[in-house]
């Protein structure tokens, strides 16, 4: 069996399988992943991800609105996100700046 398989079946997640997750491009998910703002391992040229952490980090459903939360509109949101559970739209209202 190659490593890759192997890896594969202990658990973890490829690129398409987070930019499936978070709704973006796989090229977002390489920057972020580069960038630090999502927690994965590069061996080679290929990027995983412990299963676990997605299982258990951004809801898949809106704690405002009860939506699915997908896309974001840049790397602020998704962060907000990890924290507040929230969807772009509700994060949009709710930290909408006063004029």
């Amino acid at each position: 069996m190659s490593t890759v398989n192997n890896i594969m079946k202990q658990g973890f997640l490829q690129i398409e399988d987070i930019a499936k997750l978070y709704g973006v491009q796989e090229t977002t998910v390489r920057q972020w992943a580069r960038n630090g703002l999502i927690i994965g391992k590069k061996i080679g040229k290929r990027w995983f991800f412990l299963k676990s952490l997605y299982d258990t980090g951004v809801q898949v459903v809106c704690q405002a609105c009860g939506n699915e939360i997908t896309g974001f509109k840049d790397e602020l949101s998704l962060r907000e996100a990890h924290i507040s559970g929230l969807c772009q739209n509700c994060q949009d209202k709710a930290f909408k700046e006063t004029e």
